[in-house]
Order: structure tokens, then sequence, then C-alpha cells
């Protein structure tokens, strides 16, 4: 093939391509629309954050369409913009998915040109473009930065300082692609309801628009003739009223209306360019008025309804044969209760009511006939259908009513069979007559309404006839009326006797004792004593005793005196009394005996002297045993009581208390014991004293006991703890139940000595002001009468009712009613009663509390609190509360709330009411006084710092406490400072004495900010903080931490929460043993760790800078509080350094220096601060490279603030070149001592003193002795300086002595070499220029000639 041939052929394929090209392209050119876009600069609003870490303007070009002038927006920011370039129209959905394009629409909807919201033409179009440009970012699109993603990367963009809006405009854009918000239009019309007007209906209905912002128009052609519509102005909310006439005949009809939107949705255009690497571009046009939505509402109109009737039929039966009942009334109303009619039943027993509008009725009868019982209910009935009859029937009853006569003992209650009643009419005919059955009960039926009489014709055998006649009333159809009638039963003549049994208490017989015995036949009003009778009849007051002598009798050698041949009748009552006792016994002042003959006893037995009357056990023979004692005897008539237990208890707390004064131990778990058994006497001391068991047979022997008495209990609060170490009390005295002025209130309650000094008002003496007691009676005391073959006694016993309340008091100190006194149990009103002895109860609570004693202490305190429990008031100034108006009984007492002081609560204790006297034990106390003991103290607190290790501090950087924490530090400005707060917790043991507040308010002086967020709190078991228990940080939410500032510095407070101080009154991690007393963290160490920074607005030299913390803490009584005080000072200094010329013309700018620690081996770093012409230390480098160079002041003056006291080097590194730079170093050395001024700060804040312990103060010399806490007081610092070891006077700052150390520097004059010349420093340079000039001439021919050369 031949040249010319092969490019004929070349020329031909190429021709085939372009053709194939156009064919390829025409199907989407050839009909789209083909444009040029140009571009305009526009300002940056919006700002980027670059890679460079810069803020940089986000540029954004106009862009616009030439051929029309629409605004167009670039979509592929990652590619060029167009220059009069041309692009063609393309279908957007081939390049992006849904929810892309409806974005695009959303922004360009609510964007620019649509709205401007208030910005200039191109500040919108700017925010459009972007919002765009972020969206398809977003979306992942191709050609879309990442980086313009602000889902990602929203903190690289803002706005331009005062376009904040137009970006906020911008993010909202983009919300509303996010949110997919295009336009939606509706047209909504509320439904209309017709109602009638004269000869119209009229209605309204309201018009909602949604973006039809062209308003709407009416289409009125469906509207029925002479139909108005009023209220039409065309805008969203028009209240359309629509009046139709009554006339027009068909029931409903449309009306429509059409919704414009002048603010159409958007049409998206999208342009690809012809050029290749240029953006794609979006465009939008839009219609200014088109039609938008359309909608509706139907008009129905009411046809108007034909008056209607009904007919209502009643008809009247008997209820019981069904028979009609013509001639009863009824009265027909209306809805509103209005009469419509009356009507009468006819012979068939109908009433008819004809012709009644439809509606609602109601019908009621209102005459009845007679013997029947009328109905006067109303009840409702309705006529609905016209035409329609509603027919009802009711039925009548006639009157009947029922009396049951019930017979009875009048004194047991007990039902009585045959006894004869009859029952008679108005008329005096008898309606019935008969006898009572075997439940005492006979009924008489089928009565009519009216008056009767009834009357007892016969008596039960053994019984009084009753011939009363009683009245009786019957108005009410189906009563039952009961009633009843006593019969007194016909008592047989029987005689019966008392005796007397002498005993000592260990049961061995006693004789020389005396006895009176008394009769009363007039209740008690009066009394003589028995005397001798003769023959056969039974007189009251009479006695067969051989051996009586005006109503007395001696005891036998064998301890036995009998007084027989009483005459038993309950009417008679017998008062035994001992007149006499035996030698070296106490009489028993109060009477063995006062009751009736026969006894009633609880259970039978065969004996001749026991008979059953109306179903009750009684006794003819009653046996009394008298025990008398040489001391502390009871007053009752037997029984061991426990008379023993104040000597007991006396000797055991003087064992106690001799054995803690031999030991000089510390406070340990034995030491806890002990205290724990202390209290434990003392609360058993004010136990009930009474007796046991009393073997005294008596069917109401009140023991003594006057029961229309009540009683009443003072209560004194001491703080024995402290009154012990003061000397003035022994922890061995016992209550005795009696007030003991002189003993103990004249002591302990000395009103000479005034607290005046308290936080809350005035105590005295050892007074604890604001303890609360609470109480709750939780048994009666009753006498209870038991037998035992042919013996009696009586036994003085506490009676409990069974039930839940009972059951959880028992379980709390170990019971169940299995451990009850099971003989006595009985029933009353429904419950049954169980019997406990004193010494069950007794017991049970003293090894309850032994075993476990926080426990059962916190059970009881509940009990108290969820039964009801009345709370006493709070102890006052003296000590003192009272209750009184007490019914007797067994009451509770537990100590349910405590001022801060006090440690441990007093153990739960009974109380008896009334209570023996321990004074004579012969009689009975109802005014009861109490001494209860409390144990007190108060935490520790102990502030200390040093200089974090970090920052070259003088310790290993260990957690110890004692690793370098000190009341004193030194630190240089910049340094962290570690402080910590040691606080020994008070004693908790029961739920009355949690902690309810132990808060920490820590304050700073301006030079030392906390560093926020690294609080700690530790607890351990020791002291010695080596026994971790706990660890606390703020996000545990069991401590809250808020820092202020005030005038003088910074305010950390540390509050507990709720949460933590639960953990500290509760945790089980110490005290897990349910024998100790304590609980929480009780007695524990609390150990607070935090930072400040000190920085430059310290105080300089020997004033220091204080950081003082203030604890406070309260236990459950919030209205007491007391507070400690500690604090530590952080001490820094400085350098007062004057440079000088030995010709004073040197230039000190051109001086420079470096200060170096030479103990630590750093060089300082430091910044200038121009207002006070002085460096301030910032920290410190390993680095001499980095080390600051301080220059002097024009004046020559270099001061450096904030320099801790240590060993320092100061370096000359330059000086004026004209003057000799010094060749060493200058050594400085700070040192720091302690002063002769000794910080004390309880005796300058009244804060830190106990607020409520009186006992802590020392009023007449003002001075504070006893304090429970060790006073950690310290001395402050002063400081000392050397320059080259020799000592200097160092300067004060501000009124701080020693603050500064001062240094001189001088330089003097060097020499200088001669100069050769003058023209040196130009000459030089000129010279290199023109050699090498030179050069690249030479270079230039040579190369040109080489060429030339070659070229040939």
């Amino acid at each position: 093939m031949t040249i010319t041939e092969t490019r004929i052929h070349r020329r031909i394929f190429s021709l085939l391509c372009v053709l194939l090209i156009f064919i390829a392209i025409l199907p989407i050119t050839a009909f789209a629309e083909w444009v040029t876009i140009s571009t305009v600069n526009s300002p940056s609003y919006f700002l980027g954050y670059n890679s460079k870490s810069e803020w940089h303007g986000i540029g954004t070009p106009a862009h616009y369409v030439n051929e029309t002038g629409a605004v167009a927006y670039c979509i592929q920011t990652n590619y060029n913009s167009p220059n009069n370039s041309g692009y063609t129209s393309t279908n957007g959905w081939q390049y992006y998915d849904e929810v892309t394009i409806r974005g695009m629409q959303a922004i360009l909807e609510h964007g620019y040109p649509n709205d401007d919201a208030g910005f200039s033409a191109d500040e919108a179009r700017y925010a459009t473009a972007n919002a765009l440009r972020f969206w398809l970012a977003e979306q992942g699109c191709e050609g879309a930065p990442e980086w313009m993603n602000l889902r990602l990367y929203a903190g690289n963009f803002c706005a331009v300082s005062g376009y904040e809006d137009l970006f906020d405009w911008c993010l909202y854009l983009l919300d509303c692609a996010r949110l997919q918000d295009t336009y939606v239009h509706t047209v909504n019309f509320s439904p209309i309801t017709l109602t009638e007007d004269g000869d119209y209906y009229v209605g309204t209905t309201t018009v909602t628009l949604i973006n039809c912002t062209g308003g709407y128009l009416l289409d009125r052609s469906n509207l029925p003739s002479d139909a108005t519509i009023a209220g039409y102005t065309g805008d969203t909310g028009d209240v359309l009223t629509i009046r139709i006439p009554k006339s027009y005949d068909s029931s409903a009809f449309t009306l429509t209306a059409t919704g414009i939107d002048n603010q159409t949705d958007a049409s998206l255009i999208f342009y690809n360019p012809d050029n290749w690497g240029e953006q794609r571009i979006l465009a939008y046009s839009y219609s200014i008025e088109k039609d938008a939505a359309t909608g509706s509402v139907e008009v129905v109109t009411p046809k108007p309804e034909l008056p209607k009737s009904a007919r209502l039929a009643i008809r009247k039966i008997d209820a019981d044969t069904g028979a009609a009942m013509p001639g009863v009334t009824f009265a027909l109303y209306n809805a509103e209760g209005v009469t419509a009619a009356y009507g009468t039943t006819n012979e068939d027993g109908y009433v008819y009511f004809a012709n009644m509008p439809l509606g609602d009725y109601y019908y009621e009868e209102i005459n009845t006939l007679d013997g029947y019982v009328l109905d006067n209910t109303r009840y409702s009935v309705s006529l609905v259908s016209s035409g329609q009859t509603v027919e009802v029937i009711m039925t009548n009853s006639r009157f009947r009513a029922k009396l049951v006569i019930v017979k009875q003992d009048g004194e047991t209650k007990v039902p009585l069979s045959g006894a004869g009643f009859r029952l008679l009419n108005a008329s005096g005919e008898i309606v019935g007559e008969g006898c009572t059955d075997e439940n005492g009960q006979i009924t008489f039926e089928n009565l009519k309404k009216g008056s009767y009489t009834y009357q007892e014709y016969e008596a039960p055998q053994g019984y009084a006839l009753d011939d009363t006649v009683y009245p009786l009333d019957i108005t009410e159809h189906g009563k039952t009326i009961t009633v009843t009638v006593d019969n007194t039963a016909i008592q047989p003549e029987r005689d019966g006797s008392i005796t007397v049994m002498k005993k000592s208490p260990d049961g061995s017989i006693l004789t020389g004792a005396e006895y009176l015995l008394e009769y009363s036949t007039d209740n008690g009003a009066s009394w003589q004593p028995v005397f001798t009778r003769t023959g056969e009849s039974i007189e009251a007051g009479g006695c067969t005793s051989s051996e009586l002598n005006n109503g007395r009798l001696s005891v036998s050698s064998a301890g036995i005196a009998t007084f027989s041949g009483l005459k038993a009748d309950r009417s008679i009552i017998y008062r035994l009394t001992e007149t006499k006792a035996p030698d070296g016994c106490t009489l028993l002042a109060e009477p063995l005996y006062t009751g009736t003959l026969p006894v009633k006893v609880d259970k039978s037995f065969s004996s001749d002297d026991c008979e059953v009357i109306d179903g009750e056990n009684y006794c003819y023979t009653l046996y009394v045993t008298a025990v008398n004692g040489a001391m502390y005897r009871l007053p009752n008539t037997g029984g061991s009581g426990f008379a023993y237990i104040p000597i007991v208890l006396c000797i055991l707390g003087t064992a106690m208390y001799i054995s803690i004064k031999k030991q000089t131990i510390e406070r340990t778990t034995f030491m806890k014991r002990l205290k724990k058994a202390l209290a434990l006497v003392l609360a058993l001391a004010a136990i009930i004293c009474m007796p046991v068991h009393a073997s005294a047979a008596q069917e109401s022997n009140s023991y003594g006991i006057d029961f229309s008495k009540t009683a009443s209990v003072d209560i004194y609060k001491y703080d024995l703890t402290s009154a012990e170490k003061d000397g003035v009390w022994n922890s061995s005295y016992v209550s005795t139940g009696v007030r003991d002025e002189d003993g103990v209130e004249s002591i302990l309650g000395n009103t000479q000595i005034v607290n005046q000094l308290t936080g809350n008002g005035e105590s005295y003496g050892y007074a604890i002001k604001g303890v609360e007691f609470s109480y709750i009676k939780v048994a009666d005391i009753e006498p209870y009468n038991g037998a035992s073959d042919n013996e009696f006694s009586t036994d003085l016993l506490y009676g409990f009712k069974s039930g839940t309340q009972t059951s959880k008091f028992l379980e709390a100190i170990g019971l169940s009613e299995n451990d009850r006194y099971a003989a006595a149990d009985k029933e009353v009103d429904g419950a049954v009663v169980f019997y406990f002895h004193s010494d069950t109860l007794v017991d049970a609570l003293k090894n309850a509390l032994t075993n476990n004693a926080t426990s059962v202490k916190n059970a009881l305190e509940t009990y108290v609190r969820e039964n009801g429990g009345t709370a006493m008031p709070e102890t006052d100034g003296y000590g003192h509360s009272a209750v009184s108006d007490l019914p007797l009984g067994l009451y509770l007492f537990v100590e349910t709330r405590v001022p801060e002081m006090v440690t441990e609560t007093t153990a739960p204790f009974l109380v008896s009411l009334p209570m023996t006297s321990t004074a004579d034990n012969a009689s009975w106390l109802y005014d009861v006084t109490l001494y209860p003991k409390n144990l007190t103290g108060i935490p520790t607190l102990e502030k200390t710092v040093r200089e974090a290790k970090s920052s070259s501090g003088k310790n290993n950087g260990s957690t110890g406490i004692a690793d370098g924490f000190a009341h004193t530090a030194t630190a240089s400005v910049g340094d962290t400072l570690e402080y910590q707060i040691v606080s020994t917790l008070p004693s908790i043991t029961s739920a009355a004495s949690y902690l309810t507040d132990y808060s920490f308010i820590d304050t700073a002086e301006k030079g030392i900010p906390y560093l926020q967020n690294v609080v700690t709190l530790e607890f351990f078991k020791d002291a010695a903080c080596t026994d971790k228990i706990a660890t606390w940080t703020e996000a545990d939410g069991k401590f809250n931490v808020s820092y202020t500032t005030n005038d003088t510095g910074y305010v950390m407070s540390i509050t507990m929460t709720d949460t933590g101080l639960s953990e500290i009154n509760t945790s089980k991690a110490v005290y897990a043993d349910a024998s100790m007393v304590n609980s929480g963290y009780s007695d524990c160490t609390l150990r607070i760790t935090y930072s400040a920074q000190l920085d430059k607005s310290a105080n300089y030299g020997d004033k220091g800078n204080t950081n003082d913390v203030v604890l406070t803490w309260k236990r459950t009584n919030s209205s007491y509080y007391d507070t400690l005080v500690d604090d530590c000072h952080v001490y820094v200094f400085g350098l007062d350094l004057t440079k000088k010329f030995s010709d004073s013309k040197g230039d000190f700018s051109k001086v420079e220096f470096c200060l170096q620690n030479d103990a630590d081996d750093y060089y300082v770093v430091a910044k200038y601060d121009e207002a006070a012409k002085a460096y301030y230390v910032t920290g410190s480098t390993d680095d001499k490279a980095k080390a600051t160079r301080f220059t002097p002041r024009s004046d020559g003056k270099l001061l450096i603030y904030g320099l801790e006291d240590d060993a320092y080097t100061i370096t000359e590194l330059k000086t004026d070149g004209a003057y000799t730079l010094l060749k060493n170093g200058i050594g400085l050395v700070i040192s720091v001592g302690e002063s002769s001024t000794v910080c004390d700060v309880y005796s300058s804040d009244v804060l830190g003193l106990i607020q409520n312990d009186p006992h802590y103060a020392d009023v007449e010399e003002g001075l504070f002795h006893n304090m429970p806490q060790k006073h950690f007081e310290h001395k402050l610092l002063t400081a000392s300086a050397k320059v080259d070891n020799k000592q200097v006077t160092l300067g004060s700052d501000n009124g701080s002595a020693n603050a500064f150390v001062p240094l001189t520097v001088v330089n003097t004059k060097g020499f200088d070499l001669p100069k050769t010349g003058g023209y040196g420093n130009w000459m030089f340079p000129a010279v290199g220029l023109s050699l090498v000039a030179v050069a690249v001439v030479v270079i230039y021919f040579a190369f040109r000639d080489k060429k030339k050369e070659t070229n040939k």
C-alpha cells in the first residue's frame, strides 16, 4: 500500500469515528438545553480550619445562567469553576439518589432566591450554596470533599465575625435537607354542624392553609339558591359562616377551595459541563402562581322532625299473690322533674298515660293501699318511638317486722333459757308469747307497723323475775329489732376462808406477823373489822376463827393464819392488811388483798371449795403467800420480785469502774465492750423493779396499784463521759426511779456552770441539750389469778395483744409467743392477750443487747417509730425532758435523735408504770425519774501540705500520710501543692446516732487556686492510714464538691451525699460482728486529698499563704452541730537583683542572666509581667537553652518572684560589650526555720469551739481544756538567706518580712581592639559581588563560543 493510500484510509477511518460519536450522543443532546455559565467572585462569610492549623475563608463564587440570569450553584467543589463555559442540561437522577435530590430541593425551597431570610442577596446566595456543599459532602457524593462533612468536622467551620446569624441560617437550610423538608401544600376545612336559626340553617367552618402563600379561591358553584357565605378573605384562618334556607330540598352539598402557592417548590435543573474537569451545575425554575392543593367539606342539612308521642302503661300487683291492686296513685315527671300527669290504677291494676311526647320520664308511687309498703322510688322510663306503648309492672309488699328478745345473766352476760315473754299490741291484745331457747332468745315475726309492749312472765331457774313492762314502736318495714333483758342470779348462802402463809424471800417460814381482815358492804366507802360469830347463821363480817382479836390474827408457828367462816357474797368486799411484820423485816404497807369471796379463777379443778357459777370457775378458799425481806421489799404480797437488781447492778458497775481505772490501754474493742456493758447496766437499772411472781390469789387484787391514776416520766440527760474525765462523777451510779436532786442534779446539772458560748442557747453543767426520747406502750400491767390443785396464786403480769405489732416487738428482743406465761392467756375484745413475767422480758432484752447490740437498738428504734410511738420534747438546757398523764402499763423507751457530741446512744429500756420504789420497796412510783447515760466525743481534724514530687518536692511521692506532709511547706510559683485532710470519724452506734452531715469548707488565699476534679476520699481502719476500707472519687456520687471565690481567695466545699452518709453510717465492712456496739465507719480515719497550684498572686515572705479547713458535723438532731478548724501554710520567696555598671553608662538591655536551682538541678523558667515590671516563675527545665534569660529593667532592677527555699546559682550570660562579663556565677541560699510565732486556730477562731459542749470551756479563765482532739498547733516559718556564703538581710514585700534576697551585680569597663580603617563593613561585599559578576560574564562567552564551534 502506498503512502497516499494509507493517508486516504486514515482519513476515512477518522471520519467514521466522528460519525459514530455523533450518533452516540444524539439522543442526549439533540433535544437538551445548552447554556453558558458565568462566575463572579464573592466575599467569604464563613471560615474553615485547614491542615496548617489556620482559619481561612471559604471561597464560594457566584454562578449565573447567562441566557436566563438565573442563579446557579456548583455541586462538585473538587472540580474547576466554570468561566463562560458551555453546559448541557441533564437528568440528575442518574447521579444522585432520591434522598440526596430531596435534600437539595428542600434547601432551594427554603433558601435563596425563594427566601433571603432578611440577608443581602449575595449573603443569602452564599449561605444557600454552602448548605448544598455541606449536604452533598454528608451524602458522600462524587466531587464533594469529605472535609466539608459537618457530621464529621463541625468544629472546623465557623462564621466570619459579624456573620454568625448567616452561618446559623446556613445550618438551618442543612437541617431542612436532613429532614427532607420539601413543601407540602394542603387546604383543610373544619367540619360543619348546622343549627336552626329562624328560617335558616347556620354553621361555621375554619379554613387552614399549609404552604399556600397565595391564599385560596372558594368554589361557590355548588352553593344552594339564596345560601350565603360570610367571612371569606382568601387567607388561612378564615371562619366561614354559611346560611342555608330551610326550604333547600337536598340533604347535602360539597364546598370546595383551591390553594395558590406564590413561593412554589423548586424544579431542579442539572447541567453537565462541556469541558472535562469543570463542576456540575444545579439551577431551578418555578412559576410565580400555581394551584398547589384543593380541599373540600360536605355540608349536610338536617331534616325537620314531626311531633311524636307514645303511651306509658303501669300495672300494680301484690308482690306475694300477683293480684291486681286498684286505687294506687302514680305521678309522672318529665326529664326536668316537672309533673307531667297523675293517674290511679283501675280494677285491673293499670294506669295509662297517653299521648305523651317522646322523651325521658320518671314515674313514682305517691299513695298505696293500707297494709302495704309505699314504694316512693322514682323510676326512669324512655318513650322513643311514636305510637309506642311502654308497659312496666310494679309490685308492692305487705308491711313486716321482727322482734328478737335476748335473755342473759346481768353480771356474766351468759344467755339464759326458759324465760317466758308476752308481746301485746296497742290495744292490749296478746300478739305472741313463749320462752327463750338454749341461746337465750325468743322471736316474734310478721309484726305490723304500730306500738307494742313486752313483759317477762316467767323467770329462768335460779333467777329473780323481772316484771317490767317495756314499750316498743315498729316503724320500718323489714327491720329486725333486738332487745336484751338482764336477770340477776339468786345466790345461795356459802362461807369461805382466807389463809395467809408467811415466808421469807428464800422460802423459809416466818412467825411473829399479824394481819387485819376488814369488810365493806357499801363498795369500799366504809370498813369494819371482821368479828367472831357463833351459831349457824352466816352474816356479813362474821368470822369463826377462835383466835380472832378485833379482826386480827397472828400467824402460827407454822407461819399460817386462817380467817374462816366468812360470808361468801359478791356484794361484800374484804381487805387483808399486814399490821405487824416479823422481827427485822419491813412491814408490807399496802393491802395484801382487796376483793370478794368467792374468787373467780381461770381453770377448773376438783374441790369442794370450788364450783361453776354461770359457766365461770369460782373458789371459796383463798390462799395468800406474803413474803417479807429485810430490805428492798416489794409492795406486793408475795413473789421474789427483783429487789436484788439495784444491788447487783451497783456491785457490777463498781467492779467495772475499778477495772477500767486500773487499765490505761487505748480505745480498743475490749474498752468498747466495757462501755457497752456500762450502758446496759444503766439501762437495766432504769428497767422495772417489779415482782416477777406474787402468789396472792384474788379476783380484783390490784397489788396496791391505784389504776385510777396516771403516771409520768422525767429524764435528765448528762454527759457522763466528760464528767468522769473531769473527776466529778463515778460511772457506777444506778437510777432508782426517784429524783435525785442532791446526788445527781446538783453535781451534773450545776446551774452555776453556765456555757454561754454555745451556738444554740445556754445549757448548764454537763447537761446535754437536744436529745429526743420516744416511747410506746407495749403492754398492760394486770393482776392474774391462777390455780394449781387446791392452792391459788396471783401474779402481776404484762399483757400483750396478739398481732403483728406484738410479734415485731417480741422478735426484736429475741422472744416469741412460745415464751409467754401460757396459763394466763385470755381473749379480750376478740383478740387473744399473751402474758409475760417481767423477768422474762428483762432477761430477753439484756441478752439481745449483749449479742446483737446495734441491730437490736435499730430494730427497737424502728419499732417505736413505725407503730405510733410518741416523741418526748427535746432535752432543754438542764438536760431535762418530761412526759405526763401516761396510762399505766409497760413502756418501751428509745433514744431517737441526738446532738452532734453523742457517740453512743442509750440502750432501749423498759419502764413499768408504776414501778416499785427501790428506796423502801413498799410503795409504787407513779412519777419516775431516770438518768440514762450517753457516751460523748468528737472527731479529729488535721490538715497538712507538701510540694508535689513532680514539682521537685522533698518527699518520695508516696501515698503515705507522713511522706513530706506537714503544717508548713515552701514551693515555687507554678508548683503543684498536694494537700491532705485527715479526720478520725466519731463513734456511730444505732440509727439515732447516725451522722446527717459531715462536710468540709476549705479556704485558700488568692495565691493558691484549686486544681479541680482531683478530690479523693479514702477510709482506713487505722489512724496511720495503712489498712484501707474504701476509696471514693467525685464520679462515685458519694460526695459533692463545689468551688466559689470571695474577696480573699478561693473556697472549696466537700459535702457527703445521702448515699455517702448511708455507707458511713451502716457499712458492715468494719463491724461485722453482731455483738459489736459500733456500726459503719465508726472511729475510722477519713483522708481527703486534693491539689492546688501556687501562682504569682501569692504572698511572699514570712506572711505565707494560709489554707484552712472547717469541719462541720451533725447527727440526727440536725439543729445542733459542731465545728473543728485546722490550717497549714505555704511559703514562697523572691530575688531582688540590682545591676550596675562601674561608670553608670552601660546598656541594661544587653544584660542577660540565668538562674539554676542547685539542690534539684533545674533551670528556672519565668514570664515577664509588664505591669509589675518583674518576672514570675512559671516552671523549670533541665535544658539550659530553654531557661529564661533574665534582663534587668532600664533602672537596673531585676525582680524574680516565686522561689522556694533552696540553693541557687545566678549566672551572667551577656553584658554590654564595653564591660567585662562576670566570670563566675553567684551562689544564693534561701533557708526557712520555725519562728517564735505559734499558729493556734482555736485561740483566734470561735468556730473552732465545740459549739454545744459546755464542759469544754472554762468560763472563768476563758481557756479550753479536756479537748478530745489533740491540739494541732504548730509554729510558723521565717526565712533567712546567704549570698556567696555571706548572711544577708532579706527585704520585705507588701508588709511581709523576709520576702526577697537582695543582690547587687556590678560590671567594670573592658579593653577594645584598635580599628583598622572604616570601610571594611561595605567593601568586602562590594568586592565579592564584582567577582561574581565577572565570573558570570566569562562563563557566558565561553559557552557561546563552544556552541558556534559545534554548529560548524
